[in-house]
């Protein structure tokens, strides 16, 4: 699969979007967390995780048009 400098690009930032989320939700969740913080960290996570899971990177062969 080959992609653009600008798909790579879109993608590399998707993953550091769910990445930042993941660590987000280690430091809300480090002291003695209430559901409100279980919420919000879901909550943040989901979406990140829904935006990661519909990135459809357009895909090319080399030499079509």
């Amino acid at each position: 699969m080959l992609l653009s400098r600008e798909v790579f690009d879109a993608w590399r930032d998707q993953i550091a979007l769910l990445a930042s989320a993941v660590d987000d939700a280690d430091q809300d969740l480090g002291n003695a967390p209430g559901l409100r913080e279980y919420t919000e960290a879901f909550q943040a996570l989901y979406a990140a995780a829904v935006a990661a899971k519909s990135f459809r990177p357009d895909v090319r062969a080399i030499g079509s048009d």
